[in-house]
């Protein structure tokens, strides 16, 4: 115990200068922190579960993709439909937007110059709760997203998602969003904010 104590005393200076460096470094670093909240983050590469999560997106593709729904009057009217058009058009040139799944391309695919076509599509059970509610007053839209490369690109894409629904409604309708990449940039954000409140209090503390 001597020993320490005299040690401490000697190279008291010399330890204050390592303690303050070690409050620096973090400091400097802290950021630039990134925070991913990924689903293979959770996952290790080479187990089981992994290899499952990659055969599940070999088979259907990504997981990233949003889900849009907002409440209408009528979503087949046609200024209901050029709305519609109108955002898949602006979210198509998102950057990390790999394809829209929209109510107005997919009924003008089956029912192109077919006369009274409105009627079928809210009677259509391959429409309900895919693009159109059952009652025919909600209509959905899906954004499937490229493979994108980090939190970062993944939080820049939602934000610009959610940007063009906003300019899109502009108070006409309230839409609804939904998806992975939602909750995954929610969480890096929430995860984020939790580490630059608590990681320099710890490095404080300690």
């Amino acid at each position: 115990m001597a020993r320490l104590i005299n040690f401490i005393s000697n190279h008291r200076l010399a330890l204050l200068l390592l303690v303050l460096l070690s409050c620096v470094v973090p400091a400097i670093f802290l950021p630039r922190l990134s925070v991913d909240n990924s689903i293979e983050v959770w996952l290790r590469r080479g187990s089981p579960e992994y290899q499952r999560y990659r055969a599940f997106l070999d088979r259907y593709g990504s997981e990233e993709f949003v889900v849009i729904a907002a409440q209408m009057d009528d979503p087949l009217s046609a200024d209901s439909l050029g709305l519609q058009r109108d955002l898949a058009q602006r979210l198509e040139k998102i950057e990390g937007v790999d394809r829209v799944l929209d109510l107005p391309r997919l009924t003008r695919a089956i029912w192109a110059g077919t006369p009274g076509w409105e009627g079928y599509a809210r009677q259509s059970d391959f429409l309900h709760n895919l693009l159109l509610s059952p009652d025919g007053k909600t209509m959905g839209m899906f954004v499937q997203l490229d493979e994108l490369a980090g939190p970062t690109a993944r939080r820049k894409t939602v934000e610009a998602i959610e940007q063009a629904v906003d300019t899109i409604a502009e108070g006409q309708w309230e839409p609804h969003l939904a998806g992975t990449p939602l909750m995954n940039a929610s969480l890096d954000v929430a995860s984020e904010r939790a580490a630059m409140t608590f990681l320099p209090l710890a490095v404080g503390i300690s």
